[in-house]
C-alpha cells in the first residue's frame, strides 16, 4: 500500500522479537520502553487492532475512515498525490 501511494519501493524486513528486544536494551533503554512497542507489534501480528468497535461511529454519526485515507494522504499532500481525497 505504501509503495503504491509513494511510488517508491518499500522493503519489508522481518526481525525476531529477540532482536527487537535486545537492540534497544543494549543501548541502555529501560525494560518498559523496550516492552511497549514490542507488545504493540505482537498485538498487530495477532490482528488485535483489526476489530472495529461500532460505538465511535455512533458517537460521531458517521462511519470510520481508513487510516490510509487520512494519515498517509495528509502526509503526502505535499507531494500532490492524485489518490488523496
Amino acid at each position: 500500500m505504501l509503495s503504491e501511494i509513494t511510488d517508491r519501493t518499500i522493503i519489508r524486513r522481518t526481525i525476531s522479537d529477540d532482536h527487537q528486544q535486545e537492540r534497544p536494551a543494549e543501548r541502555g533503554a529501560c525494560p518498559g520502553v523496550v516492552a511497549t512497542p514490542l507488545g504493540m507489534y505482537r498485538a498487530a501480528r495477532f490482528n488485535e487492532f483489526a476489530a472495529v468497535d461500532p460505538l465511535p461511529a455512533e458517537l460521531i454519526d458517521r462511519p470510520p475512515v481508513a487510516l490510509c485515507d487520512v494519515a498517509l494522504c495528509d502526509v503526502l499532500t505535499e507531494h500532490h498525490h492524485a489518490d488523496c481525497p
